[in-house]
């Protein structure tokens, strides 16, 4: 599934280019997966003015003037092109074409992405929200029993951690993904929060240069921990992989265990 950084630079390409243009045909091809008929949906925005472009969660969110939202989920395997007017590609989801020339279409060869009329917003908050701040993560660790990684993992409590970035986090942290998230103390935990933070934050950075050029990358080529062709940490310990989960946990002995 697309990660937060990749996530959120394409949501500021696709704002680059098309924010205040007017989106003058939207073609749904897959419409197994919406949420209201197609015709509403071209009803509402067709014609209209592109405000912004945001991502919420895993979610690009398009929101056009007159207060209508498109929710685009690209899901595992979904990826977006910009495109010349009237240009096509394989396995096309939606297809999105504006008035003042060019577009983008959201495509998926396994057909899992979709797109979403008026999405309804989260309480929970994204990992990079206003709301989700040091304060918060700490009130939500204080009386938790689960396992750390568990915990940031869990999207009723954040949105966004997915399994390889929490491994990464929790390294950077110093703090082993197998602690009992009540007993760390609260200096480890700002530790924690500003380690989420910065790790975000400077992949976004190094994805958005790639958008711009025209590249690709796999987001484990970002990782230092969670990363099967590296054995070693950047600073030069073992990384071990513990398997005994539905999905592998990487870490190494730097990482400092609370119970």
């Amino acid at each position: 599934m697309a990660e937060i950084p990749e996530l959120e630079a394409l949501a500021r390409h696709l704002e680059t280019h098309f924010k205040d243009k007017i989106l003058h045909r939207l073609e749904l091809t897959y419409t197994k997966k919406l949420n209201s008929y197609k015709q509403d949906f071209q009803q509402y925005v067709e014609g209209q003015r592109l405000h912004h472009v945001t991502r919420d969660g895993k979610t690009l969110l398009m929101k056009f003037r007159r207060g209508r939202v498109l929710g685009l989920n690209l899901m595992f395997s979904g990826l977006v092109k910009v495109v010349e007017q009237d240009e096509k590609t394989e396995f096309p989801i939606a297809s999105f074409y504006f008035k003042e020339g060019g577009g983008f279409i959201l495509f998926d060869q396994q057909k899992q992405a979709s797109v979403s009329l008026d999405p309804i917003p989260s309480a929970i908050p994204d990992v990079l929200s206003k709301k989700f701040n040091s304060e918060y993560l700490e009130n939500h660790l204080k009386n938790e029993i689960s396992e750390i990684k568990k915990v940031l993992t869990n999207q009723l409590i954040v949105r966004g951690v997915g399994n390889s970035y929490a491994d990464e986090i929790l390294w950077q942290a110093r703090i082993s993904p197998f602690s009992v998230a009540k007993a760390i103390p609260k200096q480890k935990v700002q530790m924690l929060y500003q380690s989420m933070q910065e790790i975000f934050n400077l992949d976004i950075t190094s994805f958005a240069e790639l958008v711009k050029s025209g590249s690709t990358a796999n987001i484990l080529d970002f990782h230092k921990i969670h990363n099967p062709e590296k054995i070693f940490s950047p600073s030069g310990a073992k990384i071990m992989i513990n398997e005994s989960g539905p999905r592998k946990t990487y870490f190494t002995e730097e990482q400092e265990l609370f119970k």
